[in-house]
């Protein structure tokens, strides 16, 4: 093939060589190549360019013959399979006809035996790949490392069909450079057993044989194509298989292998879980090229693992993990969505036995590596189904776990409950995303505050239905809603005050609860013991409570008792005290000036906590009515007339 590709003239000054003429001692001649010769780098590729060069100026006379021999030529060797003999024996004559257009013949077209075609074994006859044991040297009594390099990769196996068996020459090579023996060091005791045991078996490789078409019939013909991969990995390598599964007729469903691949374990130790996860990116690769390959309509593909915990990984956002498994979770969802994984037993993945490895002996009788598991032959609405154990239990509110009533103050009671949460976060996450700091954060804070609003709440009222007559009218001048956590709120009517979020519209509250009682005694300490109106004024600006003066009163007592007087009463005055002067200087009329507008503020700030907030009730209008239709009799009001003018009844009509 490469002689019949020649070379410009102006580029065989590149191709010279020197030959001796008349024997050892004749005279040196200085010559050039005029085609292209098989000492270059270069030339299978200016070979196949030419080639196909060729091909694309028939590509109008040829037709869909161009586009077959450049889908299945490699270098010199063509391999094409046809749907029958008649189809094949017009492919070869015209495939012969076009590539002889441009000098280049097609040989080795009449065979009767076993050949090889791309480096795998053919039986024409049985048309079957089979495997052919590798020529040894003669046996030494110590075997290097060298030797068995040499041995193992002279085992051809560009499908994998054979990877449970190489997987086992692969672990051998790794643990000798992980001892650190030379290439010619004699391999230790305990690893040259195990190498004359897989020596002996190579014997045993022509026992082996994969039909060379997936199936007795045209992928054309099945109604259902699919892709299955699994993909599985041990403590000294992983694995990925790939199969074929067509549906011609419900009772006719096959399953052929494809192609499987296979990889030592890192020197490094990692936890199974990452080796799964390795094996899960090798088995989502090998899906996506054999599908790209295989140039056939594939309705669907499935990938599957016996680690959840690696599906875990696949299914949840990468930014949550560490560099390691973040970037090859992203490198899976890049290549296949996360719909397409799935969970396999261990007994039935067949990546298992490339994993872990196994004899020739067990590898040719093996149905699972062959065809897969049994469950892929049936149909998807007849597979077996697996028994599933659900423990239900009755949801658990706060209350249920924590009594609020063991706490004196409001504040105990929410750090416990965020120290709970925080505890739960930690447990379920991984090691980065977990929250170490030494104190609860804000936002901690108002979780736990919200999470017992929200019980109060739910206590209290309950659902819709469950309101009845006198608590639906008391709620309805409210006008409650239900804010995006959950909380219910009272609308009112401040929604356009200039006040926070919280103050115009506050949480909804019963008058009696279990934190009620611990809120009211919250704003009271801080109010210096203030009285009711002011107390209540304080809980307004956060929190509803219904007949919220009553509750306060039930909480609060009388300081009478404590002090021996009225908060509001006025100390006492001594005779003996200086009345000093009254002086009207300016420094003395700026402090009066700014003492007065210090109250002014002061007054504002009250009317705005003690009175605004009073006015989120709504006192009517607190149904919608129905607009007069015609037939109504409406009461009309002339505010032009004087007072005490008999108003006028209008008929609508």
């Amino acid at each position: 093939m490469f002689l019949q590709v020649g070379l410009r003239e102006e580029d065989r000054d590149v191709c010279r060589f020197l030959w001796r003429k008349d024997g050892p001692g004749g005279p040196i001649a200085t010559y050039r190549l005029t085609r292209v010769c098989f000492s270059l780098a270069c030339s299978p590729y200016l070979a196949m360019q030419v080639v196909n060069h060729h091909l694309r100026e028939k590509r109008d006379c040829f037709g869909t013959v161009v586009d077959d021999i450049m889908a299945g030529m490699y270098v010199d060797d063509l391999v094409v399979s046809c749907d029958s003999i008649e189809e094949a024996r017009d492919f070869a004559h015209r495939s012969s006809e076009l590539l002889a257009s441009g000098g280049f013949h097609l040989a080795k077209d009449r065979y009767s035996c076993l050949w090889k075609t791309l480096g795998v074994s053919w039986n024409p006859q049985e048309d079957e790949l089979t495997f052919r044991p590798p020529e040894l040297a003669a046996s030494q009594n110590q075997e290097t490392k060298r030797d068995l390099l040499r041995t193992a990769t002279s085992v051809f196996d560009p499908l994998g069909g054979l990877t449970p068996f190489t997987v086992r020459a692969k672990q051998m090579f790794q643990s000798l450079w992980q001892n650190g023996m030379a290439w010619d060091d004699n391999l230790p005791a305990e690893v040259e057993l195990q190498w004359r045991v897989w020596k002996l078996e190579l014997n045993e490789l022509h026992c082996i044989a994969m039909p060379r078409a997936y199936f007795p019939f045209s992928p054309t013909e099945a109604c259902r194509l699919e892709l299955h991969g699994f993909g599985d990995a041990s403590e000294a390598a992983y694995a990925a298989v790939v199969y074929l599964r067509a549906v011609k007729t419900p009772d006719d469903v096959r399953v052929s292998f494809v192609t499987a691949k296979s990889r030592v374990a890192p020197l490094k130790k990692l936890s199974t879980p990452r080796l799964e996860l390795m094996a899960a990116l090798l088995c989502a690769r090998l899906v996506c090229y054999v599908r790209k390959e295989l140039a056939l309509n594939v309705e669907a593909c499935h990938c599957w693992s016996d680690s959840k915990v690696a599906l875990g990984w696949i299914n949840g956002d990468a930014n949550r993990w560490k560099p390691f498994v973040a970037n090859r979770v992203r490198e899976i969802q890049a290549l296949t969505p996360s719909l397409w994984w799935r969970y396999i037993p261990t007994e039935d993945n067949p990546a298992d036995l490339a994993s872990r490895g196994c004899t020739v002996k067990n590898l040719s009788s093996s149905l699972k590596w062959w065809q897969g598991p049994t469950w892929l032959r049936v149909l998807e609405k007849e597979r077996r189904a697996t028994a599933v154990l659900v423990t239900v239990s009755p949801p658990q509110d706060a209350a249920n776990v924590i009594n609020p009533g063991r706490y004196s103050s409001f504040e105990r009671l929410i750090r416990v409950i965020a120290w709970c949460r925080r505890f739960r976060h930690n447990t379920t996450m991984p090691a980065r995303s977990r929250r170490t700091g030494i104190g609860l954060t804000s936002d901690e804070l108002k979780e736990a505050e919200r999470i017992w609003i929200r019980q109060e709440q739910i206590h209290a009222f309950g659902s819709k239905e469950s309101l009845d007559k006198a608590m639906t009218k008391m709620l309805c001048g409210l006008n409650p809603f239900l804010d995006e956590f959950g909380v219910l709120r009272v609308g009112g009517r401040l929604g356009r005050a200039q006040l926070e979020e919280e103050t115009k519209f506050p949480a909804l509250l019963p008058r009696k609860g279990m934190i009620v009682d611990l809120l009211i005694r919250r704003e009271h300490n801080p109010q210096l013991h203030a009285g009711v109106a002011q107390t209540l004024a304080a809980l307004r600006e956060r929190f509803w409570i219904l007949r919220g003066r009553s509750a306060v009163k039930r909480v609060l007592r009388t300081s009478h008792f404590l002090i021996g007087r009225s908060l509001a009463s006025f100390p006492d005055r001594s005779n003996s005290a200086d009345r000093g002067t009254l002086r009207s200087s300016l420094r003395h009329l700026l402090r009066r000036w700014s003492y007065q507008q210090k109250l002014v503020g002061a007054f504002w700030k009250r009317w705005k906590r003690e009175y605004v907030v009073t006015l989120s009730s709504r006192g009517k209008w607190k149904k919608l009515h129905e607009q007069p239709r015609f037939g109504d009799v409406v009461l009309v009001a002339d505010y032009n007339t004087p007072l005490r003018t008999t108003e006028t009844l209008v008929e609508c009509g």
